[in-house]
């Protein structure tokens, strides 16, 4: 079994949450989960920031960023410190606003983003990746202002996307699959 302790996962998921994810943003994937040991991540859902089996994402696909080990100790370290924090349903509304807006995003928005205190899924993700020193995206957005498909340019660009020989329905698009 590897060990992705430290790394984040683009998952697809079903139901209506995960359903309207993908209607609004397009993108296949529509949650993200950070791993925390050998069998473990941290997802924040509706019902809020949990503790995972890895074992319960079946359709994901892994992050490999070259992290020392004290880099994912941190990562993981703070994405397990965040259970228990409620999800942050404002929040992906102001996300969207962030994108829009990018560094010219009202104070009050980019406070409400590096809060801490409530969390959607890919801002948990790359907030984690951050404390790990790991800073993903270089566009000008505030700080937290990224959702599930906001890492899929990345993960393809890295071939961290599942080929065509993996297990995905034949009505996928978002740009990893023609």
């Amino acid at each position: 079994m590897i060990d992705r302790t430290g790394q984040v996962a683009l998952v697809h998921s079903t139901g209506f949450w995960p359903w309207l994810v993908t209607a609004i943003t397009g993108s296949y994937w529509n949650h993200m989960v950070t791993a925390i040991n050998l069998h473990e991540c941290v997802s924040a859902e509706t019902t809020g920031v949990r503790r995972r089996q890895l074992a319960d994402f079946r359709v994901t696909a892994w992050s490999m960023f070259p992290e020392s080990d004290l880099a994912r100790h941190k990562v993981a370290a703070f994405a397990e410190a965040q259970i228990g924090k409620p999800y942050a349903f404002f929040d992906d509304f102001l996300i969207g606003l962030g994108i829009v807006f990018r560094t010219s995003a009202p104070a009050w928005i980019q406070s409400r983003l590096r809060s801490g205190r409530r969390w959607e899924c890919a801002e948990l993700a790359d907030a984690a990746l951050q404390h790990g020193g790991v800073n993903v995206f270089h566009d000008g957005r505030p700080y937290g202002a990224v959702y599930p498909g906001s890492f899929e340019p990345v993960f393809e660009r890295f071939g961290w996307l599942p080929g065509e020989a993996e297990e995905l329905p034949p009505w996928v698009t978002g740009g990893h699959r023609s």
